[in-house]
């Protein structure tokens, strides 16, 4: 990602803890959470975004911050160490922040990546966490782009680089995936999600060949 940034000067602090009892009950700051976003992304507010996430009790898309609270709703960290689930939902609250940018470029997951670092240092979270964060983050439409045939398995693979952070980032995606309500009216969980779960397999697949390759006598 480059030398982080400094830290912007006036910028809200989090005023939400990552740990929480389970999800719901992380999920449950999601007014806090927002505050925290709108004040340090002002521009997110009411910006319209792709079709898929029209709400139409809204009469129009959420914005990326609405998109955010709703896919933290979904978000499971069930089974993940603590040091785990802390780099999972600071990911999550702020891995479409680069929207902010253009909330219709194709590159949004790596444009919130390279905004993070300096909020990313606000969280109580280790170096080693932070880089995680912000890998899941640049990430976080692999498996998207693999489902859609845009990508190869073998590409995600390198991107994601272990298995661990793929699999961190597929929880990320699936909560991201499933809380577009548009592509639920289309079918979206009945279809998208059996694709991101298919492409996942593949990664996995590729991870499998890679380490074959190196082993002793392969």
């Amino acid at each position: 990602m480059g030398e982080q940034p400094a830290r912007p000067a006036s910028r809200l602090l989090p005023t939400f803890a990552l740990e929480a009892p389970d999800d719901a009950a992380f999920a449950a700051r999601g007014p806090r959470i927002a505050r925290y976003l709108y004040a340090n992304f002002p521009g997110l507010r009411g910006l319209r975004q792709h079709r898929p996430h029209f709400h139409p009790d809204l009469g129009r898309t959420t914005d990326p911050v609405e998109h955010t609270l709703e896919m933290l709703a979904l978000l499971d960290t069930g089974g993940l160490d603590e040091a785990d689930r802390r780099t999972l939902r600071a990911a999550a609250v702020l891995h479409d922040i680069g929207k902010l940018l253009d909330a219709f470029n194709v590159r949004h997951a790596i444009e919130s990546a390279e905004l993070a670092p300096p909020y990313l240092a606000d969280f109580p979270l280790t170096a080693e966490q932070r880089a995680d964060a912000l890998a899941i983050i640049a990430a976080h439409d692999a498996l998207g782009r693999v489902a859609q045939g845009r990508i190869g398995a073998d590409e995600a693979a390198a991107l994601f680089g272990t298995r661990r952070l793929a699999a961190l980032t597929e929880r990320l995606t699936r909560a991201d995936i499933g809380s577009i309500r548009g592509l639920n009216g289309g079918g979206g969980r009945e279809s998208v999600l059996p694709a991101i779960a298919a492409a996942y397999a593949a990664v996995l697949a590729a991870f499998d060949a890679r380490e074959a390759a190196h082993e002793p006598g392969a």
